[in-house]
């Protein structure tokens, strides 16, 4: 298993105890590109997948909420690369 799907399946195990760090490094190891509007904002697109994801950094831990979005995109990248 490769260091990316570890990180992955550690934040599906335990979403409330994701750092910004681990979760920007995942996004970008799955062809994310962020940006940063302005304040703690970071918006995250994905050729392959139209909708963006919207990431607050916020320490030490960010919000399940965007765990689990972020999740759901790359899952839904995973499938479209795999077909």
């Amino acid at each position: 298993m490769a260091k990316r799907d570890k990180r992955v399946e550690a934040m599906r195990r335990n979403p409330r105890q994701v750092r910004f760090a681990t979760l920007q490094r995942v996004l970008e190891d799955h062809g994310f590109v962020g940006r940063r509007p302005g304040g703690s904002h970071w918006t995250y697109q994905h050729p392959g997948y139209p909708p963006h994801v919207t990431i607050v950094e916020r320490r030490p831990f960010v919000l399940i909420a965007y765990v689990l979005e972020a999740l759901k995109a790359i899952e839904a990248v995973s499938e479209g690369e795999e077909e």
